[in-house]
């Protein structure tokens, strides 16, 4: 019983450390630990050495989860205008399990949904068009003795 429970320890030890530091804050290289983030590329013009903003190129709002990882990202294009909003699902291990792209308006454009084998590798990720038919398939297999990947595509 007791090397049951010392196993049980070590399983959550090594889980805890492969996932400590890397959550979106840590990729996008934040060193707090924001809400959100506003990412904005104006279009500037010199004159006579004083810059001046002349609009917005592009822009990308971020809102993140209390352990860092994006919830929500809402592009822009020209002049501040929405583009589209990616919304992001994860399971309680903190793997994505399903990515939701929805235009301006909020209409759904297509989902992404993947699953994981039991060591926390993807298996699938699926593609679903607006209407909920699958537009393709990526599986994922995993070579034991080498620890290669190979993908290939199903439709």
């Amino acid at each position: 019983m007791i090397n049951f429970k010392k196993t049980i320890t070590v399983l959550i030890l090594i889980v805890s450390l492969t996932s400590f530091g890397q959550n979106d804050w840590k990729n996008q290289k934040l060193k707090a630990n924001p809400k959100t983030m506003k990412n904005i590329v104006y279009n500037i013009v010199e004159n006579f050495g004083a810059i001046k903003r002349t609009g917005v190129v592009k822009g990308v709002n971020f809102t993140y989860n209390e352990l860092g990882y994006v919830l929500t990202q809402e592009n822009y294009g020209q002049n501040a205008q929405p583009i589209n909003q990616l919304h992001i699902i994860y399971d309680p291990l903190n793997r994505i399990t399903s990515k939701n792209l929805s235009d301006k308006n909020g209409k759904l454009i297509n989902r992404v949904n993947y699953k994981y084998n039991q060591r926390n590798k993807p298996t699938y990720e699926s593609i679903y068009k607006a209407d909920g038919s699958l537009a393709s398939r990526m599986v994922y297999t995993y070579n034991k003795k080498k620890g290669e990947t190979s993908k290939s595509h199903k439709f």
